[in-house]
C-alpha cells in the first residue's frame, strides 16, 4: 500500500511540470519517491543543506514556469529546512516541500526526535497533507496549489489521512467612497505608492500615468515599466537624499495601491492624507488599514483630469540627485552597478541584504530584459546563492548575477559545488568591506572588534577550490575588465574590496 501510495503520488505531481528535486533524501520513503520521479525524467540535484533545498526550489517557482519541489527526512532534516520554507512564506513564493513523517501519533512518541512537524510548519505553509489524503483529494491539493495566496505548501510522505488549510482569513473590502473620491480629484500634488499586487493590477496603466509614483522594494520584481514619473522605491524609512522623503514632504496627498504592511521595511508614521487602494474584492490583514475597492479604470481616469501643480522637472531632479550622490565616489557599489547596466543587458539579478542592497535598488536599472529577485521583505542574509542557483536552473539560458555582502556569502557557500558541477552561468560579486558595514554603522562604540569584522574577509581562494574563477577587484578599471571577459556561459566570483569609513557611510543620506 505505501508503495502504490507514493506511486501515485508522484503521478499527482508530474501533473504540476515539475522539473526538478533538490534536497537530502534519507533511506525511506524519500528516496522512493525520488526513485519515481527520476524515472519520468525529473531531476534530483543534491544540495547541500535542506534550507537551500527550499529556497533553490522557491526560487526556480517564482521566476520561470517550470516547477521544483524539496524533500528532506524527518526529525532533524525538516527543521534545518525551516528557515527555506520560512523565506519562501514572507517572499509569498508558492513552493511545494516535501519531509519524511510517522503514520500516527503513537509513533512520534516512541521517537527521540519528539518534533511536532505539524504545529512547526503551519506558522509558515497554506497547506499540510499527508500523502494519502492528497492521493484520495487530488482536487483538494490542486486549488490550493492554484489558489492566490502565495505560499508554501508541505507535504508528509505519511499514512496518517492529514490535512490542515492555513488561509489567510479575508474580508470584503469597501467600495471607494464619494468623499475619498472627492479628497483624489482636489489633490494638487497627488502621490502614488504601489505595493506588487498594485504594480501587477495596474501594469497597463503605469506608462500612461503622469502622477509621481512610488513602488514598494519587493515590487522591483514585477516592475519593468518605462515612465518619467517612476521616481524610486519606498520603504517607509527614507532620508533626506531619497526621493521618498522629499517626495512625501512636497505632497498634498498620498494612494497607496495594492500596499501591503509586510512590504514597508520601516514604520510607517506619515502624517498625511492619505487612502489605500485596491482592485481586488477581498483583503487580508497583511493589507493596510481601510483599503477601498476601486476598479484600475476608475483610477486612472481620477488621475488623469485632476489639476497637478507638480513642477516635473523638479520631481526628475529629486531621483537623479540622489544617484549622482551614490555615484561621486570613483569606487564603490554603485560604480559597479553603472558598469553592470552598460555592459550586461539581459541577465537575472539577485540581490542578498545590506547596504550595498540599497545602492542597487536606486541604480540597478531593471526591465524585461533584466530582471530583479531579492528578499525584499523577509530581509534573509545569506539567501542570494540559493536563489541564484534556482533562478538560474529555471532559466538556464539566461545569465544570472548574484550580489553578496560580508554577511551573506558564507551560510550557503557548500552549494558553489552545485554551481561547479551544473555549469550554471552564475557570476556572484561579493561586496567586501572586511566586516558587517549595516551593523557596524550603528553599534555602540565599545563593541568588540570580533562581532563587526572579519579575520579573513576574502574568500578568493576558497572559490577557487570549488574550480570557479575567481577575480580580486579593488578599483572600477578592475571590475570593469573582469565583467567584460565574463562568458556569460560559465560561473564567475569576483571579489569587490572597499574602503571600510567610505562603504559603511555610502547610504547614510538615504536609508
Amino acid at each position: 500500500m505505501i508503495e502504490e501510495t507514493i506511486k501515485n503520488l508522484a503521478e499527482i505531481l508530474l501533473e504540476l511540470n515539475i522539473k526538478f528535486i533538490f534536497g537530502i533524501t534519507g533511506g525511506g520513503r524519500s528516496i522512493n519517491l525520488i526513485n519515481f520521479l527520476t524515472q519520468k525524467n525529473i531531476k534530483f540535484i543534491n544540495t547541500h543543506h535542506e534550507a537551500s533545498a527550499a529556497i533553490i526550489a522557491g526560487a526556480v517557482n517564482r521566476s520561470s514556469t517550470n516547477k521544483a519541489l524539496s524533500i528532506s527526512i524527518k526529525g532533524p532534516g525538516l527543521i534545518n529546512s525551516i528557515p527555506g520554507i520560512c523565506f519562501n512564506n514572507f517572499e509569498n513564493i508558492n513552493s511545494i516541500s516535501i519531509s519524511e513523517d510517522y503514520d500516527s501519533p503513537e509513533q512520534d512518541q516512541k521517537t527521540h526526535k519528539r518534533i511536532n512537524n505539524h504545529s512547526l510548519l503551519k506558522q509558515f505553509t497554506k497547506g499540510i497533507f499527508s500523502m494519502d489524503y492528497l492521493v484520495e483529494n487530488r482536487n483538494e491539493f490542486f486549488e490550493l496549489v492554484n489558489s492566490n495566496d502565495s505560499c508554501p505548501i508541505h507535504i508528509n510522505l505519511s499514512l496518517s489521512n492529514l490535512f490542515i488549510k492555513n488561509i489567510k482569513s479575508k474580508h470584503k473590502a469597501k467600495n471607494i467612497t464619494k468623499e475619498k473620491l472627492q479628497l483624489i480629484k482636489n489633490s494638487k500634488k497627488p502621490l502614488i505608492i504601489f505595493g506588487n499586487e498594485g504594480i501587477r493590477f495596474f501594469k497597463k496603466s503605469l506608462n500612461k500615468l503622469k502622477v509621481p509614483f512610488l513602488i514598494s522594494v519587493s515590487s522591483l520584481e514585477n516592475f519593468n515599466i518605462q515612465n518619467d514619473y517612476y521616481s524610486g522605491v519606498f520603504t517607509g524609512e527614507g532620508k533626506s537624499l531619497s526621493a521618498e522623503f522629499k517626495l512625501i514632504k512636497e505632497c498634498d496627498l498620498i494612494t497607496y495601491i495594492g500596499l501591503k504592511k509586510n512590504e514597508i521595511t520601516g514604520t510607517l508614521n506619515i502624517m498625511k492624507n492619505h487612502i489605500a487602494l485596491t482592485n481586488k474584492n477581498f483583503l487580508t490583514d497583511e493589507d493596510m488599514q481601510e483599503t477601498f475597492y476601486c476598479s484600475e479604470k476608475e483610477i486612472t481616469n481620477i488621475y488623469d483630469h485632476i489639476i497637478k501643480k507638480w513642477n516635473i522637472e523638479k520631481v526628475l531632479n529629486y531621483r537623479v540627485s540622489m544617484q549622482e550622490k551614490l555615484l561621486e565616489k570613483k569606487w564603490s557599489p554603485s560604480k559597479c552597478y553603472e558598469i553592470i547596466n552598460k555592459k550586461i543587458s539581459k541577465c537575472n539579478c539577485i540581490i542578498d541584504t545590506g547596504n550595498f542592497a540599497i545602492e542597487a535598488e536606486h541604480i540597478l536599472s531593471f526591465s524585461k530584459q533584466k530582471k530583479y529577485y531579492g528578499s525584499s521583505i523577509s530581509r534573509f542574509m545569506g539567501t542570494a546563492i540559493p536563489t541564484s542557483i534556482g533562478v538560474s536552473f529555471g532559466n538556464e539560458e539566461i545569465p544570472t548575477i548574484c550580489i553578496v555582502g560580508d554577511g551573506g556569502i558564507s551560510p550557503y557557500l557548500s552549494d558553489l559545488k552545485i554551481i561547479y558541477e551544473n555549469k550554471l552561468p552564475i557570476c556572484i560579486i561579493l561586496m567586501t568591506d572586511g566586516g558587517y558595514g549595516s551593523i557596524a554603522k550603528s553599534a555602540p562604540k565599545n563593541s568588540p572588534i570580533e562581532a563587526l569584522y572579519m579575520k579573513s574577509p576574502s574568500w578568493i581562494k576558497i572559490i577557487q577550490e570549488f574550480k570557479i574563477k575567481s577575480f580580486e577587484c579593488k578599483n572600477i578599471t578592475e571590475f570593469s575588465k573582469n565583467i567584460s571577459q565574463w562568458n556569460c556561459i560559465e560561473p564567475i566570483f569576483l571579489e569587490c574590496t572597499f574602503n571600510e569609513k567610505e562603504y559603511i557611510n555610502q547610504t547614510n543620506e538615504i536609508r
